[in-house]
């Protein structure tokens, strides 16, 4: 017989020193399902080991954790060619997260198993388990009958939903019918009212599929011109569609340039005007698959997640401006070139893609007026005033004025001086003033 050498440390009362006596534990006390591991055509096996560290509770609901994950590792997941994988072998990302999903579904439904048997020594503590192969396939088909009927119906939902344009609703019984089946994504759950014997919840994900690319918003316009002949203001009408069905109202983002807005409705009409960009983005958003993600954060849902993303529709809109035509005075007579002013015009109005011209009934007239404004420090202060107005040279008309005041220049010279308030003037010339000349003449 073959014996395990075991060292104990006792205290001697007598002489009050430490003596070592050995004690001997037979190693073929350890039973034969823990030498050796058993192998049974008609069990599952699973055996778990813990430290006795804790209390007896903690430490035998260890075991039998490890045990129950050994017995998992046994029980084969097949791939069947009907299965949701079927849908997805054309989709990487898709397959993907698929295949992370089904790596766990194993474990999900053992039920019935038997603890065979359990040993212990001093510091650890195994059990043994086992389960009867016929009883689970038994459970597991009972089980999965019941599923398949809950993910039909929740199918069945979702089709109502989709006739009914509930896009949100649709996508979430659809997942829900996935989802029922989630233990047995990897093998074939097929429902005798399927005609094609397809999974129930391969047709779920295929109609999802489907619903989710027939989802879009649809603009009444895929381009948008504004120009005098419509008055610089067009209306853009978009819709949120499932196929040929219009859905029910939802929340719809939309900005253009730096304006953002939401409207509740399944169809949005904006009246377009000119911006301070050429051209200028439409961007409308819709989102009613938002709750679904959040629902289904794992990694197992990232193929949902990613399929369930945000509809995004954008539109160009340009702007094209009729040639203007840019006059410059001198108030007072200074004799100083107003082509620094000029220039400033003339580049704020090519952001705008405004051409020039000599002729035209549309007029932007600066007029600048130098004053003096004494001495400081020894230099010369002169200031610059300015109006410029939109005309309407057809009637004489001044739509629109702007008024810039008291804009300072300093240098011993006093043309010096009146040359750099001009400057700065020029300089005051932003896209923000201009828009507001050009808004008032068209």
């Amino acid at each position: 017989m073959r014996y395990l050498l075991m060292v104990i440390p006792l205290l001697m009362a007598c002489s009050g020193s430490r003596q070592i006596v050995q004690e001997e534990i037979p190693v073929d006390a350890q039973p034969d399902w823990l030498k050796s591991r058993p192998v049974s055509s008609l069990d599952y096996i699973g055996i778990g080991r813990a430290l006795k560290n804790g209390s007896p509770e903690e430490y035998t609901a260890i075991a039998r954790k490890q045990a129950l994950s050994d017995m998992a590792s046994e029980i084969e997941v097949r791939v069947a060619s009907n299965s949701l994988l079927h849908t997805l072998e054309n989709d990487d990302r898709f397959n993907e997260s698929y295949q992370q999903a089904i790596s766990t579904s194993s474990d999900l439904v053992l039920e019935g198993f038997e603890a065979w048997d359990s040993w212990e020594d001093d510091r650890n503590y195994w059990v043994y388990y086992r389960l009867d192969k016929g009883k689970y396939q038994t459970i597991k088909e009972e089980r999965k009958a019941v599923a398949i009927d809950d993910a039909l119906s929740f199918l069945e939902l979702a089709r109502t939903a989709v006739r009914s344009g509930d896009v949100g609703q649709a996508a979430s019984l659809y997942v829900q019918s996935m989802e029922r089946l989630k233990p047995y994504w990897g093998e074939s759950n097929p429902a005798e009212v399927i005609p094609d014997g397809s999974s129930v919840d391969r047709k779920a994900l295929e109609e999802l599929m489907a619903m989710r690319n027939s989802f879009e918003l649809v603009s009444s316009k895929d381009y948008v011109e504004l120009g005098l002949e419509n008055d610089f203001q067009e209306t853009v009408r978009i819709q949120s569609i499932a196929g040929e069905r219009e859905t029910v109202p939802l929340l719809l983002e939309y900005r253009i340039g730096d304006e953002k807005r939401e409207l509740n409705g399944s169809e949005l009409s904006l009246d377009v005007e000119p911006s301070l960009q050429n051209p200028t983005i439409l961007s409308v958003k819709t989102d009613p698959f938002e709750s679904i993600r959040k629902t289904y954060p794992g990694r197992e849902y990232r193929f949902i997640r990613e399929l369930l993303d945000e509809e995004v529709y954008q539109l160009e809109i340009h702007t094209t401006y009729p040639p203007i035509r840019i006059e410059t005075i001198d108030i007072n007579g200074s004799g100083l070139s107003l082509d620094i002013l000029k220039a400033s015009m003339l580049r704020s109005l090519n952001r705008f893609g405004t051409g020039i011209t000599d002729s035209g009934p549309y007029l932007l007239r600066s007029k600048v007026d130098f004053r003096d404004g004494g001495t400081a420090q020894g230099f010369i202060v002169q200031y610059a005033d300015a109006t410029i107005e939109a005309v309407d040279s057809r009637t004489d008309e001044i739509v629109h004025l702007e008024r810039i005041e008291g804009v300072k220049g300093v240098h011993s010279s006093a043309d010096q001086a009146r040359k750099k308030s001009l400057e700065k003037l020029a300089a005051n010339l932003d896209d923000m003033l201009m828009k507001a000349l050009l808004d008032g003449l068209f």
